[in-house]
């Protein structure tokens, strides 16, 4: 790889421990760069929801119920009277916090197992990867509805209860990546100089697998949030009056023909989020070294 993300003084150390990060960045392409202001944008409203809404996003006004949008309340309102807008923006942090969260107990979860099995194979690996089967034999979506049927509903339950299935992707391409990594010559050469396992996979095993996480792990964002939005619009997770889109889906049900923009907004923020997530996920994934990628896929 001729352009590479630790520079020319780092290039002979590359050479023992292997290409760590093998992603490329050449130019975005329009619909990247887009995607990237737009979730930086949200990433905005995440973090400073308070600054950027114009009103509380719980200020219940019974007097003005389902107000079509206007100067005051660009979104409308509610059928509590409440500013769409508000709730749209505090909505944001809800289900960006949600999403990151499951995707985060996945990667790491996943990526633990993931260098255990590959890693020390044999029974340890059999074993592993038996019971990675044994979750993928349960439909995610059911199981994920009886779990958090089975705590009770909130947002947790629901980081909860997707965790137990999302690692399993990760473990897997860890995996597959580990039994290749863990063959070259400068892990062999780790050993015969006395490393230990753990030296070993944090120095050398490690930082070589990563790679294919970060484009799965963006695509996987987009891919919670819709997880999450289902839940809440089952009932199942954000409850009232906590802002979080797919609830505010669940709850405008009612009034989407008297006044759509209670569910109109809430629905493009999903579907503008999910999409940004997916091509810059898209964008990652063909910058990664796609040989090593689909092997460790495949594994």
């Amino acid at each position: 790889m001729s352009n590479n993300l630790y520079g020319k003084g780092q290039s002979s150390r590359q050479g023992q421990t292997g290409h760590s990060l093998q992603i490329k960045f050449p130019h975005m392409s329009t619909g990247v760069i887009i995607s990237c202001i737009i979730l930086l944008t949200f990433v905005i409203m995440a973090i400073f929801p308070g600054s950027v809404a114009p009103h509380d996003p719980n200020s219940v006004d019974l007097n003005n119920r389902l107000a079509k949008p206007d100067m005051e309340h660009p979104f409308g309102t509610d059928h509590h009277g409440r500013d769409i807008l508000s709730r749209v923006i505090h909505g944001t942090q809800t289900s960006l916090v949600t999403a990151l969260s499951v995707v985060a107990v996945g990667v790491v979860l996943g990526t633990f197992i993931g260098l255990t099995a590959g890693f020390f194979g044999g029974i340890v690996d059999q074993t592993i990867m038996r019971t990675v089967d044994l979750f993928l034999a349960f439909p995610g979506t059911i199981l994920s509805i009886a779990l958090v049927g089975l705590f009770g509903a909130s947002l947790f339950n629901i980081v909860l209860a997707l965790s137990v299935m999302w690692w399993v992707s990760y473990a897997r391409i860890i995996r597959g990546s580990v039994l290749q990594v863990k063959e070259k010559d400068f892990v062999k050469g780790a050993r015969l100089m006395g490393g230990n396992s753990y030296y070993i996979i944090r120095r050398h095993v490690l930082p070589n697998v990563l790679s294919p996480i970060f484009a799965l792990a963006t695509l996987d964002v987009g891919s919670a949030i819709l997880h999450i939005t289902g839940l809440s619009f089952l009932g199942l997770g954000a409850q009232p009056p906590t802002p979080e889109w797919g609830a505010m889906i669940q709850g405008s049900i009612a009034f989407m023909e008297t006044a759509p923009q209670t569910m109109i907004f809430p629905g493009l923020c999903i579907v503008i989020t999910v999409l940004s997530f997916n091509c810059l996920g898209d964008w990652l994934k063909e910058r990664i070294d796609p040989v090593r990628v689909e092997k460790a896929d495949f594994q």
